[in-house]
């Protein structure tokens, strides 16, 4: 923040006298991508453990959260390299399970999924925001945490229903996408992926 400096009585004021204090813009850059860095930890995906993502979640019973098996081996997977997770349970395909970086700590969430209607179309996804692969979503809805889940109110979100936005996100853009600057258009779409998927992670979290 600016510190105010009362003027000089004087008309002529010398630079340390300024009715504004200037700040060194090479300590504004520092600071910038300081906090930038940070930023992207906390919306990094971190290294689980089974027992970690049963803890992690913010709407589910403890018996729920100790059904949970992920199809991939937590020891092994790649997880810096999604901004979030999630599966279908295998045994309760109306199931799913998604966990994402909230505030540098992976919440997760149980979803239900939506029977399709007969009339079912095409749509954007509302966390990647694909407008080339509008297949595959579906609709999901979760119960919030705390009094509001117990007395049934719930979250719903559009999303494919592979949880493969990631990807989606990335793909190389059009040519009317990223015609000025292709690599800062997937980045912008990255970063509105991630405050999607957080976005809905803290909606259920609201349980008021």
């Amino acid at each position: 923040m600016h510190r105010f400096v009362r003027p000089a009585p004087t008309s002529a004021r010398s630079p340390q006298h300024s009715a504004f204090r200037r700040q060194d813009p090479a300590l504004v850059r520092h600071h910038d991508r300081a906090a930038s860095r940070d930023q992207h930890r906390r919306m990094l995906m971190q290294e689980l453990t089974l027992t970690q993502l049963q803890k992690s979640f913010v709407n589910a019973s403890r018996r729920e959260a100790g059904l949970i098996k992920p199809p991939f081996d937590p020891d092994t997977f790649d997880w810096e390299s999604h901004d979030f997770v999630g599966w279908a349970d295998a045994k309760i395909p109306q199931r799913s399970y998604v966990f994402v970086p909230v505030d540098g700590e992976v919440r997760g969430v149980i979803l239900r999924a939506v029977p399709p209607s007969r009339s079912h179309r095409s749509a954007v996804c509302a966390w990647c925001e694909d407008v080339i692969a509008v297949q595959g979503i579906r609709m999901f809805t979760a119960k919030r945490a705390g009094d509001a889940g117990r007395r049934g109110n719930t979250v719903g979100t559009l999303v494919h229903e592979l949880f493969d936005c990631s990807a989606h996100a990335r793909r190389e853009p059009t040519g009317w996408e990223g015609r000025d600057d292709p690599e800062a258009f997937v980045a912008k779409r990255v970063e509105k992926l991630r405050a999607n998927a957080e976005g809905f992670v803290r909606r259920v979290m609201d349980g008021k």
